[in-house]
């Protein structure tokens, strides 16, 4: 990585502390803060659930697979076969982030089509970097060319995470469940970041940044569920 690359990348990472955190939550609607306590005590349903299987959400993830770098594994889940609202897929960097074993990418899918009559265009929602277990250990967005998203803003992207959280259709798998579940529990970094990347963007040339090879994360923060799940307690009336 050159240095250049290195400071954007330095740039992009956001320390949310645990104080931050917790004034954030408080300062959350009732309905905001419940859904946000609702994905904790789902994640944590669906973990002793994967350790009664003898199995990870990571496991689950890849079935009988040995993860191979850059191979795209559940982009065929069954929701998003149907068309669904979203979609996911995991993969794995041959040099990736230390302590993180790969990272799922979560799109939303877009309403209109693609000019040539194709599958319906996506957007990039965010990254979930995750342990050799599939617990969360990082949040990041990534700049448009990396994926090849149809690019939108964070304020449109928001309104979709929140359809996306509230959505009442079951999952079609247990990994799309864990998913939604860890994006109703990190919703308020995952705002953060949108936000972020936007305002980076717009403060580095707008448009033309999109296509800079040199620049791949756009915005990323350090997360963990125990810190996540305390931050939630302590701002419980």
């Amino acid at each position: 990585m050159n240095s250049a690359a290195a400071r954007w990348r330095d740039r992009a990472r956001l320390r949310v502390p645990h104080a931050m955190l917790t004034r954030g939550l408080r300062a959350m609607d009732a309905h905001a803060l419940r859904r946000t306590r609702a994905g904790a005590r789902r994640v944590v349903d669906l973990i002793n659930a994967f350790v009664a299987d003898g199995v990870t959400p990571l496991a689950s993830a890849l079935g009988v697979h040995a993860p191979c770098a850059w191979q795209q594994y559940a982009r065929t889940d069954a929701a998003a076969q149907r068309g669904g609202d979203w979609f996911f897929y995991y993969h794995a960097h041959d040099r990736g982030v230390p302590g993180e074993h790969g990272h799922f990418h979560v799109f939303r899918r877009l309403p209109d089509k693609a000019k040539d009559g194709g599958e319906p265009r996506y957007a990039h929602l965010v990254g979930i970097g995750v342990d050799a277990r599939g617990l969360p250990r990082r949040l990041f967005t990534t700049n448009r060319w990396v994926t090849n998203e149809s690019w939108r803003s964070a304020r449109e992207d928001i309104a979709a995470l929140e359809r996306i959280i509230a959505a009442r259709a079951p999952a079609a798998s247990p990994v799309q469940d864990w998913l939604r579940a860890l994006l109703a529990l990190f919703s308020p970094q995952v705002v953060l970041l949108l936000r972020h990347r936007d305002r980076r963007v717009a403060a580095h040339g707008g448009a033309r940044v999109l296509e800079d090879r040199r620049m791949h994360v756009l915005s990323e923060c350090a997360v963990s569920l125990d810190d996540q799940i305390a931050a939630i307690d302590a701002a419980t009336p």
